[in-house]
């Protein structure tokens, strides 16, 4: 999965989204993880939003995922 860098977020340095899996690298400790059952619109609204970290932390815990690095 290919992940685009994120500059106007303070939380998320990179997201991605491929078959409803979505990926997220975090700024503050380089961790990734991979979020199942996330529709391509919100991954789409997430990256156009102003504050996508913020927008994130609001919903993520209605996603299961799995930590894939660090």
């Amino acid at each position: 999965m290919r992940r685009g860098v994120l500059t106007q977020s303070e939380l998320i340095q990179s997201i991605g989204w491929k078959d409803g899996q979505m990926e997220i690298k975090y700024r503050d400790d380089g961790a990734v993880f991979i979020y199942s059952g996330v529709s391509r619109s919100l991954y789409e609204a997430l990256k156009r939003s102003p504050h996508p970290g913020e927008d994130w932390l609001k919903i993520r815990d209605s996603y299961s995922y799995r930590r894939v690095s660090k």
